[in-house]
């Protein structure tokens, strides 16, 4: 037996204006979706807690609306942690590539994706991925090759994905190339 996936697009010429109004200042990771709880946006913001506890720069944008209990806990976890300098929140956002296209690492924290459209098109943009190994995820994600995988809901692993990524610049470029020819 044979999958064969839905055909995914991506715009050709995306620029990069709207998410550069907010300058790089580290480390920028990137998720989107839906916010819900099986999403796994926790996961990325203890992750940023956990780097920025280390003095480490990183950012974090998550775009996607959603569940308002489960935006209200996040927006709370951001506030307790003091992380309010390091992770925004856009909401909807009609056209995400230019913020995918800017980040330096792409998370898909979700803990059961049947269909990784996110991932798919964060790889065609030739950007890497550390996705949860579960689901779908583990279909299109290659350990080690195109990204990277973490245990779901362990923060301090996805972390320390991050933090590899971000010490080997020419690694990354290469998962992000092979993401590319695989995407």
């Amino acid at each position: 037996m044979k999958v064969i996936y839905q055909s995914v697009s991506i715009p050709q010429n995306i620029s990069d204006e709207k998410a550069c109004v907010i300058p790089n200042t580290g480390i920028r990771c990137v998720i989107v979706g839906t916010l819900q709880e099986g999403k796994g946006q926790e996961d990325a913001i203890r992750a940023v807690s956990e780097l920025v506890h280390r003095k480490i720069n990183v950012e974090l944008f998550i775009i996607g609306d959603g569940d308002p209990k489960y935006r209200n806990y996040l927006y709370e976890l951001v506030s307790e942690n003091k992380l309010d300098e390091n992770v925004r929140f856009l909401g909807y956002v009609e056209n995400p590539f230019p913020f995918v296209k800017s980040a330096d690492v792409v998370l898909m924290c979700s803990r059961n994706e049947a269909f990784g459209r996110v991932t798919i098109e964060a790889m065609k943009l030739g950007k890497v991925v550390i996705g949860a190994s579960s689901g779908g995820t583990v279909e299109l994600i290659k350990n080690g090759v195109n990204g990277l995988l973490y245990t779901p809901r362990n923060y301090k692993e996805l972390a320390e994905k991050i933090v590899y990524l971000h010490k080997h610049p020419e690694i990354a470029k290469q998962m992000g190339e092979n993401a590319k020819k695989i995407g």
